[in-house]
């Protein structure tokens, strides 16, 4: 018997591990966009990126702290309490595959947009005058700041003046009266206004120039008019700055032999208003007034000035802080004469040509209350007597090189002047002799006129003297 085999071996399965999944990163919460303007929407919204059915639920978040009760899509701004904080949103919806989770980056932070309009200075910059900031316009506008909200947001305003770029102490009210030491120097006001947390600023400035004749020539702050009659006495009517007069006093004699007289303010840096005079020969003298209504000296500034057909005083009319003369020749070329505030001058230029058909050439400083001396010129080559209004630009030139036309038949006058304010109601005035002697002053809308940019004006008028048709001058 052969013998047996060796039995075959049984192989033992050998058991494959299951692998053991690798619990993978929970996947990141889904981005939200946040749409909408941060400083002036009124809302902002949340955009999911699935497919939402409605059914989302939002949270959002002020600085990461929750708001409680705001489960909308949308969050509707709230100045008063969000603003300069950064906001956030998440959501989250069940659907039919499972549940959606977003969230969002913080934006912001949120804020409040203020515009402010253009702000203009009103007022007469002379020394002891009150000058306020206002926003000009018709209707005048005012600072607005969204998101709008029901009600509106309330604004808080804030005011500071400086001089030359200085802060003037104490100086932090919206109305601010002018100091005898202004006199020469830019007057700046700061408007900054506010809301919760969101400021803006805008600024505006006036230069105070030397003393104007609308100061008045005897101490007392108000406009005056001087006058000559016909036996060289010179005269002055104060006037009682309400329209009417106080009694006359005569404050000179022999001025007959002058062709031409006129007050251009404080010429010589006193502080203090003065008169000029051209005799026959063509020269220039300076009668400097001492305050009180009364003189201190006389001096020749000036020779060669007979060929001039008008010579008026407008005041800075090239805004560097002294007054000027403007001079029209033959050849109808206007010529600015800058006074140096010493009593004497800078170098003369041309200003305008054309000039040769004005009649009546006189100035009311300024007129039109941009704080830019103005001119006025009656056109006697037209059969209605037009009263033209050039603007001035403050830097020795005009605004426009067209005038503005504010009144008809003025072509018979004896004579047009402007004495400066003579109401106090804070705007310069004009006043016209007629031929039966008659004095009417036209009273200037200067303060409108800058407030609502109109036109020019006159607020109404009032005859308030007889018998100057006697007069020989009358400025």
């Amino acid at each position: 018997m052969l013998p047996a085999g060796p039995a075959a071996a049984t192989t033992t399965p050998t058991p494959t591990p299951t692998p053991t999944p690798t619990p993978s990163a929970l996947a990141p919460a889904s981005v939200i966009t946040i749409t909408g303007d941060t400083t002036a929407d009124p809302y902002l919204c949340a955009v999911v990126p699935w497919a939402t059915a409605g059914r989302a639920h939002y949270t959002w978040s002020l600085d990461g702290a929750p708001i409680a009760d705001l489960d909308n899509r949308c969050y509707w701004r709230d100045p008063k309490n969000d603003s300069g904080k950064l906001l956030s949103v998440t959501a989250d919806e069940a659907t039919d595959t499972g549940t959606e989770h977003g969230a969002s980056a913080q934006v912001g932070p949120l804020a409040t947009r203020i515009t402010v309009p253009r702000l203009a200075v009103i007022g007469q910059p002379d020394a002891g005058s009150k000058l306020w900031p206002e926003f000009p316009g018709n209707p005048q506008p005012t600072p607005t700041a969204v998101p709008a909200t029901t009600p509106p947001l309330q604004l808080t305003y804030a005011y500071a003046w400086t001089r030359d770029g200085a802060a003037i102490p104490d100086a932090t009210a919206a109305v601010y009266t002018v100091k005898p030491e202004d006199r020469g120097h830019r007057l700046q006001v700061t408007v900054t206004v506010s809301t919760y947390g969101s400021s803006a600023a805008a600024t505006a400035d006036v230069l105070v120039p030397a003393t104007r004749r609308a100061a008045g020539f005897n101490a007392d702050g108000t406009a005056d008019v001087f006058a000559r009659n016909a036996a060289g006495d010179l005269l002055l009517y104060p006037g009682n700055g309400r329209g009417g007069w106080l009694a006359p006093q005569t404050i000179g004699w022999g001025w007959g032999g002058f062709n031409l007289l006129l007050a251009p303010g404080d010429f010589d840096g006193d502080g203090f208003t003065d008169v000029m005079g051209r005799d026959d020969q063509g020269r220039l003298f300076l009668y400097q007034g001492n305050g009180s209504g009364g003189w201190k000296n006389a001096v020749q500034v000036g020779q060669g000035w007979q060929g001039f057909t008008a010579i008026i005083a407008p005041g800075d009319f090239n805004g560097d802080g002294t007054n000027d003369l403007l001079a029209r020749d033959p050849d109808g070329a206007l010529w600015l004469y800058p006074g140096n505030g010493r009593g004497g001058w800078l170098e003369p230029s041309v200003v305008g040509l054309g000039w040769q058909a004005l009649h009546h050439v006189t100035s009311a400083d300024d007129f039109s209350g941009d704080h830019a001396p103005d001119v006025f010129g009656v056109d006697y080559l037209s059969g209605q007597g037009p009263l033209r209004l050039y603007l001035g630009a403050g830097d020795g030139g005009f605004r426009t090189a067209a005038p503005a036309t504010v009144g008809w038949g003025w072509w018979d006058l004896k004579a047009v002047g402007a004495p400066g304010d003579f109401n106090g109601d804070g705007d310069v005035d004009l006043f016209a002799i007629d031929s039966a002697g008659q004095l009417t002053m036209y009273w200037g809308a200067g303060t409108d006129m800058a407030r609502y940019d109109a036109a020019g004006r006159f607020k109404g008028q009032a005859t308030i003297g007889w018998g100057w048709g006697g007069m020989t001058a009358v400025f």
